[in-house]
């Protein structure tokens, strides 16, 4: 039996925290490449992490006319307005108990583990976690 081959590309080393802190959140797609045609099929309706995604290449069945790669996800960058209106989307797709308002009057949530944990307002959640939220929100609302 052989083992499947995943290819990826690492992010370079960091230089600061803040540079730390956004590899933390590097999201990745499982794409299935055929050896012989070239074409390619992605796996995941979402991106994940490096880890969740290991979990579900390990329950692929290995076939030698197939290779499984794992391709960084470019996750959306969100200004002004449209960062605000989409984590409003987000806001009410939340449920009560993990949503709020700060002391100053702003919308809050209660941010994912795999992002750190802790409140998050429109100013402070991360562009990946934003992103992931809002396709899970737009996913439910179908």
């Amino acid at each position: 039996m052989t083992h499947q081959q995943v290819q990826f590309e690492k992010p370079a080393q960091a230089s600061s925290r803040a540079e730390v802190e956004q590899q933390k959140t590097v999201l990745f797609h499982i794409e299935i490449v055929n050896t012989k045609t070239g074409r390619r099929e992605r796996q995941t309706a979402y991106p994940m992490t490096e880890k969740e995604c290991s979990v579900m290449v390990s329950k692929m069945t290995a076939y030698p006319w197939r290779t499984v790669e794992l391709v960084p996800a470019e996750a959306p960058t969100f200004e002004g307005e449209q960062r605000e209106a989409a984590f409003k989307t987000v806001w009410r797709d939340t449920h009560r108990d993990y949503r709020g308002r700060l002391a100053d009057g702003s919308l809050s949530l209660m941010s994912w583990a795999k992002f750190g944990g802790g409140l998050v307002t429109a100013a402070s959640i991360t562009d990946a976690e934003l992103a992931e939220r809002l396709e899970d929100a737009k996913r439910r609302a179908r």
